[in-house]
């Protein structure tokens, strides 16, 4: 990641047509990777240009679209320092949406009509665009968007940084569950496989008070299946 000093480093990106597509759209998803050195006290530009921008204040998070003046959606975000978070915030100007999320969970929602999604300015990574107000810390994997993502495609995001390939599970109840793997490209698009379906199967309880293998005797006095016989309840 770019790592910055909170004394005036920051990654400026001229305006170009690219970053139009916002305004064109009426959308648009900004998501990071930041490592804050710390939450007490500060007020930190993470990204956005002069329309709109993603902020860190304190261990909240505000997002800012422009209409006549900024309107901020703030959130509880519970940022910490010295570790890795995963920051997203969305606009939908149909709907008048505003959407924040860490780690893949929504913490915070508003609603502004009719902001002004034309940014003329520069796009800033680690300033607040011409509000002075420089990150310390660091800052990875940022990506901008110009439609509004999902909530699958924000957790598919954090998920793919936080548990690539692989991920355990642990406690999971009998039953059946369906999974697909995602994989999102820089321009937004979402690449999916089919939806699988796996089968959990484990022992049951003998003294649920049910006839869960329907051999026609309540379990706990299921002969059967106290002794693990093969008639014992499995699903």
């Amino acid at each position: 990641g770019f790592t910055f000093d909170g004394a005036g480093d920051y990654i400026s990106v001229a305006d170009s047509s690219s970053l139009g597509k916002m305004q064109t759209s009426g959308q648009v998803t900004f998501s990071a990777w930041i490592r804050p050195n710390s939450v007490t006290g500060v007020y930190y530009g993470i990204t956005g240009d002069d329309r709109t921008k993603l902020v860190m204040n304190g261990a909240n998070l505000e997002f800012y679209v422009y209409t006549t003046a900024y309107q901020a959606t703030v959130a509880n975000a519970n940022l910490v320092s010295n570790q890795w978070q995963f920051v997203t915030a969305s606009y939908d100007k149909a709907t008048g949406q505003t959407v924040i999320y860490r780690n893949g969970v929504q913490i915070g929602s508003g609603n502004v009509a009719n902001a002004n999604l034309d940014g003329t300015s520069y796009f800033a990574i680690g300033d607040t665009a011409g509000w002075g107000d420089y990150f310390n810390g660091q800052i990875d994997d940022v990506m901008v968007y110009s439609r509004v993502l999902s909530l699958g495609e924000v957790k598919s995001l954090y998920d793919a940084s936080v548990n690539q390939y692989t991920r355990a599970f642990s406690n999971l109840a009998p039953g059946t569950y369906s999974f697909a793997a995602k994989g999102v490209d820089s321009a937004g698009n979402v690449a999916s496989t089919e939806t699988r379906i796996a089968t959990l199967q484990g022992v049951a309880q003998c003294s649920d008070g049910a006839d869960n293998d329907f051999d026609g005797a309540i379990d706990a006095a299921d002969f059967a299946c106290q002794q693990g016989g093969p008639n014992e309840d499995s699903f």
